[in-house]
């Protein structure tokens, strides 16, 4: 019953790809991976700098208002 958190994907950005990354440790993690995504969320969709979207494979969003844009 692990949960572990992942903060700073940002600095990641133009160097390689965050779901390379997770690809590479998931295998390793016994229980719930937590990123904290700083980008937007946005039609089922996860985007960063309105760089490419898609690696939303089991993605639950937690958002200020429910995923709701105001």
């Amino acid at each position: 019953d692990t949960v572990v958190g992942v903060l700073g994907v940002a600095c990641l950005y133009g160097f390689t790809r965050v779901s390379l990354v997770l690809k590479e440790v998931v295998q390793d993690i016994r229980g719930r991976l937590v990123v904290f995504f700083p980008g937007e969320y946005e039609d089922n969709n996860y985007r960063l700098l309105d760089a490419r979207d898609g690696w939303n494979y089991l993605a639950v969003p937690i958002t200020l208002h429910n995923g709701v844009n105001d």
